[in-house]
Parts: C-alpha cells; sequence; structure tokens
C-alpha cells in the first residue's frame, strides 16, 4: 500500500511537469509570433516609442521663403497634421528650394522620392492641361468666387485628373491675382503690350495668353527674372504681388499695373506612393489639415496682398489699366482653351462661375 501511494506521488509529479513545460513552450511561441508582426515596420515608417503603432514620416519641399503667407501655411499643415493623428504622421518640411526649384519638386513627387509639394497651379498642366481651364483670363471677379469655384465638384474633378500621374490632390491653396510689371514702358491698354518682351512661367496657358494680348512672351524660371530685368531681357514680367515683393522686383520695375488678369492658386499635393502608405484614417485626417490650413491661408493671403499694395505704391508707379481693352484683347483665348481642353470643361468651369454672380 505504501509503495503504492508513493508510486502515485511520482506519476503525478511527473504529469505536472510535463503540462508545465507544454504551457511554457505555448507561452514563448505566442510571443516569437508578435515580436514578428512589430519589429519590421513599413518602408518608410519607424516603430514609435511610445506604443507599437508605427510612425510614417514624410518629406515636405517647397520654394517658400521665410515670412511668406505660403510658409507659414506649410508649417501649419505639417502641424495639423502631426496633431490630427497624434503623431503618426510626422512631416519634415524644407522651405527655400532646398529640394530644387518648383518644376523639379513635381516631378519628385511623381517619382515618389518627395512626399508633399505645393506650388502653383499652372505648373501641373504639363501633367493635365485641362487644369489650365481654372485659371483662363479674367474669369472671377473677387477672390471669393475663385475659391468657390476651387472647392466645387467641377474644381475637385479637375484636381483628380491628376491622380492617374501619381500626383494625389489635397487642396486648392492660395496664391492670388496675377499683375503686370513693366521696367520702363507704361501700359494702360492692351494695345500698349504690342513686342513688349514679358517674362512667363513655362506654362502653355500663360505663353498662349501673352501672345494673344500682342505682346513678346519669353519664357523664364523665376529665380533668373531679377537679372533678366536688370539686364534688359525682358521688359516686364507678371505675379502675384507677394512674388514680386519676395524678389525684390520692384528694385528692377517701374510700374505695376494692376491687370489682375489671371487667378493663380497653389494646390497642396502628395504624391500617390506617399498617399497610399496612410491607412484610411489619416488619409481622413491629412485632406482635413490641408482644407482647414487653406480657409486660413486665402484669407492671410488677401490681407497681405491688401497691405502690400499700399508699400507698393511707395516702391513703384502703380497703373490702373483700361481693362475692357485687355478682355477683349483676350477673347480669343476661350476658343483656343475649348480645342485644347475640350469644350464641356470650358463651359463647366463657366457654368461654376456663373452660379455666383
Amino acid at each position: 500500500m505504501k509503495k503504492a501511494k508513493i508510486g502515485s506521488v511520482v506519476l503525478m509529479s511527473f504529469a505536472l511537469v510535463i503540462m508545465v513545460n507544454i504551457t511554457g513552450c505555448s507561452i514563448k511561441s505566442k510571443g516569437s509570433n508578435e515580436a514578428l508582426n512589430t519589429a519590421s515596420p513599413a518602408k518608410g515608417e519607424t516603430s514609435s516609442s511610445s506604443s507599437s503603432q508605427p510612425t510614417l514620416k514624410l518629406r515636405f519641399g517647397n520654394t517658400a521663403v521665410q515670412g511668406s503667407t505660403l510658409y507659414d501655411a506649410s508649417n501649419l499643415f505639417k502641424k495639423e497634421v502631426e496633431d490630427k493623428t497624434k503623431g503618426s504622421v510626422q512631416i519634415d518640411y524644407l522651405s527655400n528650394g532646398v529640394l530644387g526649384g518648383d518644376a523639379q519638386v513635381v516631378q519628385q513627387i511623381v517619382a515618389g522620392t518627395t512626399d508633399i509639394n505645393v506650388t502653383d497651379l499652372g505648373l501641373f498642366s504639363s501633367y493635365d492641361k485641362k487644369l489650365s481651364a481654372l485659371s483662363l483670363p479674367f474669369l472671377y471677379s473677387s477672390l471669393e468666387q475663385a475659391w468657390k469655384v476651387m472647392d466645387s465638384q467641377i474644381g475637385q474633378d479637375l484636381a483628380n485628373g491628376l491622380i492617374a500621374k501619381g500626383i494625389h490632390p489635397l487642396a486648392y491653396w492660395e496664391n492670388g491675382f496675377r499683375d503686370l510689371t513693366t521696367k520702363s514702358k507704361l501700359v494702360k491698354t492692351a494695345g500698349d503690350l504690342n513686342g513688349l518682351k514679358i517674362r512667363t512661367p513655362q506654362i502653355p496657358a500663360s505663353l498662349q495668353l501673352w501672345k494673344t494680348l500682342g505682346s513678346n512672351p519669353t519664357p523664364m524660371d523665376l529665380g533668373q527674372v531679377y537679372m533678366g530685368l536688370s539686364q534688359g531681357v525682358v521688359e516686364g514680367q507678371e505675379n502675384p504681388l507677394e512674388i514680386i515683393n519676395n524678389n525684390k522686383l520692384y528694385e528692377v520695375e517701374k510700374y505695376l499695373i494692376l491687370t489682375h488678369h489671371v487667378y493663380s492658386p497653389t494646390i497642396l499635393v502628395m504624391s500617390e506612393q506617399s498617399w497610399s502608405k496612410l491607412n484610411p484614417d489619416q488619409q481622413k485626417m491629412v485632406v482635413e489639415a490641408a482644407k482647414d490650413v487653406a480657409k486660413i491661408h486665402r484669407q492671410n493671403t488677401k490681407q497681405h496682398s491688401d497691405e502690400l499694395l499700399k508699400t507698393m505704391k511707395e516702391k513703384l508707379t502703380v497703373v490702373q489699366p483700361d481693362l475692357e481693352s485687355f478682355k477683349k484683347a483676350a477673347e480669343p483665348m476661350y476658343k483656343w482653351a475649348e480645342t485644347e481642353y475640350g469644350a464641356d470643361v470650358v463651359k463647366a468651369v463657366k457654368d461654376e462661375v456663373e452660379k455666383d454672380k
């Protein structure tokens, strides 16, 4: 009997040892699988120190100079995205052309080597020319009217045409109306432009407009405009007031002609490759941040442009031209646009404009 009890104890102890070993193996195996799931974050991501959620780091480059409204808006967007996503998306903002000129950075967006950019809408027309239908001459009577069209369905549809090119639009931001400056020629009517060498960006619609107006359009990078004007390579240029001021073009120009000939928004975009790395919640928050900042940026740019006009009067001779002569001279642009972008696209934009008249 005593031997039987001893045998039972030994048998129970042996069973207990086996159970402990099996349980221990199960726990160890589970822990190994969890490590595999978190040890190798996706490309472009690093594991967060505070949780197992990965952090996606994005590079945002543009040519905005410190102190400009675009620079301030870009920094605000960075902060809004990081706040809304609680740090799961972080942005490294590089301004002042650190990553190259605007056209170069847009190429980087397409290639996926830079994640975010904001620049003039016209530069994206080389990827989808229909976008230029939003910037036809003398189309808008006010900034507020232009903003409504940008935010309308046709504005969104045209922007979404970039997606197929690897560019994901987030929101239209601001640049303002473009005005003309000249070095020595006083321009009051469209006829005064005859043969005048006007610097334009390398954008087909811009070149066509100034050719239609009778001038001699000369494409040139913005960084070369100051030297081009000072050396007489060109006799005038056209840009929003803030760009004229930031590039100190008033030092080499005499007249500021308030033509307001074209509304020139900027557009904030992401590389489609970078966009696909965001989860649905992050995508929603990035778009919300882009649109929230757009509202602030628009108002700040409008206010700043009003203030700049006052200071420009101390640096340049400000001219109120005969706008009717400019509008009449620019009318053939609409027929040209119908051929280039499609009559249906031009009509859709014009119809949207009419809703706010």
